[in-house]
């Protein structure tokens, strides 16, 4: 960079190697698109994978399950529902593109056969069933066990990768 006074007598600016600087701004911007897209690819392959680990745990009940509330019949839970629901997802308009969830679905965004509305029954075991609740806390044990594996998995599979973007 280079000082000079103009014919006004005021001081310039004059920069040396701005082009250079502007191709490897370019050429980072490229770099993280590609790594970003790599990222969202690797986290949605892992969160497959860890989805359909957790689905293969889940035993379905033998029979519909009938909810009762203060006597009535409140609903009628289709055996298979709790499995159904495990998936993975991507919040919407989220900060960062490549953050999944795993577990069970609720709410209107599924569909009434897959929708998991009694998942904190489940997962707390709070019902009043009679025998073991083969399902209380598996969620949360399997996350545990399961999460530092992943996130050796991920780091591998960034190093790998990340190796070939850095050419």
């Amino acid at each position: 960079m280079a000082r000079r006074n103009n014919s006004s007598g005021a001081n310039t600016v004059k920069l040396q190697g701005l082009e250079e600087i502007q191709r490897k701004l370019h050429k980072i911007s490229k770099f993280c698109s590609a790594t970003d897209k790599t990222a969202q690819a690797i986290h949605k392959r892992h969160a497959l994978n860890l989805s359909r680990k957790l689905k293969r745990r889940i035993k379905p009940a033998e029979k519909d399950i009938k909810v009762y509330s203060k006597g009535k019949l409140r609903a009628v839970v289709p055996k298979g529902t709790y499995k159904r629901s495990i998936g993975y997802w991507k919040k919407k308009n989220a900060n960062v593109n490549h953050l999944y969830f795993i577990g069970p679905r609720t709410g209107r965004k599924v569909p009434e056969k897959r929708d998991a509305w009694f998942q904190l029954i489940v997962e707390q075991d709070k019902q009043f069933i009679k025998g073991n609740n083969r399902h209380a806390n598996l969620i949360t044990s399997f996350l545990q066990a399961n999460i530092p594996e992943l996130e050796r998995k991920l780091i591998a599979e960034y190093k790998k990768h990340l190796k070939k973007l850095a050419k």
